[in-house]
This record gives structure tokens, C-alpha cells and sequence, in this order.
């Protein structure tokens, strides 16, 4: 499905990037996946199966990945999780379960990725929040990639804006370049428009019988590649 694994495919890749472009890997990455939908969860399943392909442990799987829904975090301790989301959920917390804002505060997420729908969802609060605690070494990876534009989780101008120029910004729609401090990003596409059509391409190609995970892990590597 282009929108399940198509879309985990090019965040699993624009993650990669970004992580490159920082001097970083996979295994120091921290994500907090805003939007637990069909979207949601095949990005998480596909970031898993990125990190544990390069060696990394289940117990730091679990803990480098978290959920939040409408409800906020997703974790073990709560009943109204289905098994799509449970099997993405962390450990149990004690007390009331964290918002998103208290989620970033905990996790230090040096990557959030959206796909909730409802434009807004990173306010001015969270995204300052994440910068803060990603620290001055390091440049926080935001993608608000709800479409079209009006439902994106936030603006790439103000994502950059509020981080000082200093995010990698990444979006579902397209949008114009945005200049911050004299300095002109220019905002990349994690459109699911660059996985799916070469996936496609490449199963009729090679006459292939099913169409596997690991094939979306291949795409994305050779996608960040690209980049």
C-alpha cells in the first residue's frame, strides 16, 4: 500500500538523510511518531526494521521509537491499544499518560516525524521543547507531512522560525524555500510520489511474486543515497 509502506519508505529515507547531512546514524537517532494511523504505524514498523538491519538491539529498538496518539504517549500501561499499536508501544508508565509536550520532554527526540492530519499539532511550545533538548551540537529533524498543505502539523517558516534556522525540515506537500538569518532552506518533499512508482517498476521488472518489507528498507537506503 503506497500510503502505508510507500510513506514509511521515504521517512524511513529523508530520516536516513538527515541523520547523514548531522553526522549521525541510525543508532543515535531518538523518534517520536506523532499520529498513530495506517501511516503512522508503517513508519514505525519500517524504522524497526531499519534499525534492527543495522545491528541495533530490541531493548534499544524500544526505546529509540515512541508513539503518541490523540491520547498521548503510546505505551504498555494503557487498555485502548489495538495490536497495530500495541506492538509499537513502550513500557508502561506510572501516573497519568504523558502528552506530547511531556513525551518530548522525557524521550528527547532528535527526530519527529507527523502524520496526524490537523494542522498545527506542532506548536510553537513542542517544537521549542524538542530544540532545546536536542542541544546546541546537534540540529533537530522535524516532518510535518500531513497533506495538503492546510493540514500540515506545522509550517516549514515557522518550524524554522522557532529552532533559529537550525531544523532539517522535510514536508508531506510541497512548499517555497524559506529564508531564516540570511540563510535560504530549501524544504525537501517526503512525498511517498519517490518510492512507490520505482517500487512498482521494479516488481514488474523482475517478475517478482511478493512485494516484502524488505524491499521498502532497500528503496529507502538507496533513496537517502540519492539524496
Amino acid at each position: 500500500n503506497d500510503d502505508i509502506q510507500g510513506t514509511a519508505a521515504v521517512v524511513v529515507a529523508g530520516v536516513m538523510a538527515g541523520l547523514r547531512a548531522t553526522g549521525r546514524t541510525l543508532g543515535d537517532a531518538r523518534i517520536v511518531l506523532v499520529g498513530s494511523g495506517a501511516a503512522g504505524i508503517g513508519i514505525g514498523r519500517l524504522l524497526r526494521l531499519a534499525m534492527h538491519d543495522d545491528g541495533l538491539s530490541d531493548a534499544h529498538i524500544a526505546e529509540a521509537i515512541t508513539l503518541v496518539d490523540t491520547h498521548g504517549l503510546v505505551h504498555a500501561g494503557r487498555a485502548d491499544l489495538d495490536p497495530a499499536k500495541a506492538a509499537l508501544a513502550c513500557a508502561a508508565v506510572d501516573g497519568p499518560t504523558p502528552t506530547l509536550l511531556e513525551t518530548i520532554a522525557a524521550r528527547r527526540p532528535t527526530v519527529l516525524v507527523g502524520t496526524t492530519g490537523t494542522a498545527g499539532t506542532f506548536t510553537q511550545t513542542v517544537i521549542e521543547a524538542m530544540d532545546e533538548r536536542v542541544g546546541p551540537s546537534d540540529r533537530p529533524l522535524v516532518m510535518p507531512l500531513s497533506n495538503p498543505t492546510s493540514k500540515a502539523e506545522a509550517t516549514p517558516a515557522d518550524i524554522l522560525a522557532w529552532t533559529g534556522g537550525r531544523a532539517i525540515v522535510a514536508t508531506g506537500s510541497p512548499f517555497g524555500a524559506v529564508t531564516v538569518g540570511g540563510i535560504r532552506h530549501e524544504v525537501g518533499q517526503a512525498n511517498n510520489v519517490f518510492v512507490f512508482p520505482g517500487v512498482g517498476l521494479g516488481a514488474i521488472v523482475a517478475e517478482a511474486r511478493a512485494v516484502t518489507n524488505r524491499m521498502f528498507l532497500l528503496a529507502a537506503r538507496e533513496l537517502a543515497a540519492s539524496v
